[in-house]
């Protein structure tokens, strides 16, 4: 017998009774899912990029390079 249900479009929860306890399920929305998966990639991919700018003198010099052009190009807009 389900006792609580918890859900909106990312997770769901449900709890039931079982005989000398109770089960506890929880699962996410295979979008969501994916999305965190990505979301964890990209950020273990930018730490790797900074820690490679913060020790290599010449992909920080080029890193320091793109931001002056990057700038450069937001303002001709």
């Amino acid at each position: 017998m389900i006792k609580n249900f918890y859900g909106d479009t990312a997770i769901m929860a449900t709890k039931t009774e079982t005989y000398g306890g109770i089960d506890l399920t929880v699962s996410m929305s295979p979008m969501y899912k994916a999305s965190l998966d990505w979301l964890v990639k990209f950020k273990q991919e930018q730490e790797q990029e900074k820690h490679l700018r913060e020790n290599s003198q010449a992909v920080k010099n080029a890193w320091e390079q793109y931001q002056v052009v990057k700038i450069l190009a937001e303002k001709e807009k």
